[in-house]
């Protein structure tokens, strides 16, 4: 039997990654193919939650 817990987990996980991709999408509109930095460390709005794109080590996946 499947864990409902983490089939939640699962699906905000993918809803997270497609309104990453979506952001990125947009930023790539307005500022081409190369992205200033300080654009992605700002990171990005999702549900009312800040949601980081990079950290001191560069590109990561956040903990939920």
């Amino acid at each position: 039997m499947k864990n409902i817990a983490s089939d939640k987990k699962n699906m905000r996980d993918d809803q997270v990654r497609i309104a990453a991709f979506e952001y990125f999408k947009d930023l790539v509109s307005i500022h081409g193919d190369v992205l200033p930095y300080s654009i992605l460390l700002k990171g990005f709005m999702f549900n009312g939650q800040r949601i980081t794109l990079l950290g001191a080590s560069g590109i990561w996946k956040p903990k939920h």
